[in-house]
This record gives structure tokens, C-alpha cells and sequence, in this order.
């Protein structure tokens, strides 16, 4: 096995290239309304799928099932230049979902312990 120092993941150059904003708007438009900015064109969601192939259909199959592969493949019927993009898109979408879900639970993760700690509950610090 051969290591690629400085070789960036796919999961890196995502969320590298979307910031949080862009990411929730992902997750509410998808990526066919254009928001995901360097992933409109089939030369950039193909290109992207062939580069991380093998880490983008693993993210998928974990995350969703292999019978959503099979589906976009049925949809994309039999292109794969249209498959590719669909995939490259479903993956940019779980990874936006991602970094919305983590930068909210960090945003909700303070505030809860501020509440916890202004309470002063003294049957909670009794242990």
C-alpha cells in the first residue's frame, strides 16, 4: 500500500470547499439547484468520482445502503456520466449533512451546559 502524503480525502476537499452556510443550503436545495459551486458540471462531478471513487461509494453503501447505488444507476439509465454526477452529489449532500449536523450539536453544546450550570441544583452536584 502506498501512502498519498498530502493527498487531500474527498471528505477533506468538501468540506474544505463549502463552508457551513453553503453546506446548509446543500441540505435544503440539494446540490441541482447549484449552490455546490465546483460541482455543477459533469467535468467536475465526474472528475471528483473518479478521483475518490472508491471513498465516495464506501460513504454511500455505509451510510444509505448499496440499493441506493443500484438506484441511481437505474435512474441515471445506464449513462455513466449521469451516474457518476448523481453519485458525486448524493456524497456531497450526506458530507453537507454532516457538517450542518456537527456544527449545530457544537453551536447547542455550550448553551447546555451554561443552563446546566446556571441552575445550581443542589441534588445534581450531591452525586
Amino acid at each position: 500500500m502506498q501512502l498519498n502524503i498530502g493527498e487531500s480525502s474527498a471528505f477533506d476537499v468538501i468540506k474544505d470547499t463549502y463552508d457551513y452556510e453553503t453546506c446548509k443550503e446543500i441540505t435544503e436545495h440539494g446540490c441541482v439547484s447549484g449552490v455546490a459551486h465546483d460541482h455543477i458540471y459533469y467535468k467536475d462531478t465526474v472528475a471528483f468520482f473518479d478521483k475518490y471513487e472508491d471513498e465516495i461509494v464506501t460513504h454511500i453503501s455505509e451510510s444509505l445502503g448499496d440499493d441506493v447505488l443500484t438506484d441511481l444507476f437505474r435512474d441515471a439509465d445506464a449513462s455513466l456520466t449521469h451516474y457518476k454526477n448523481a453519485v458525486t452529489w448524493c456524497y456531497i449532500e450526506l458530507v453537507a449533512m454532516d457538517i450542518v449536523d456537527n456544527k449545530e450539536s457544537q453551536m447547542r453544546l455550550p448553551l447546555h451546559h451554561t443552563l446546566i450550570n446556571s441552575l445550581h441544583l443542589p441534588f445534581l452536584l450531591s452525586g
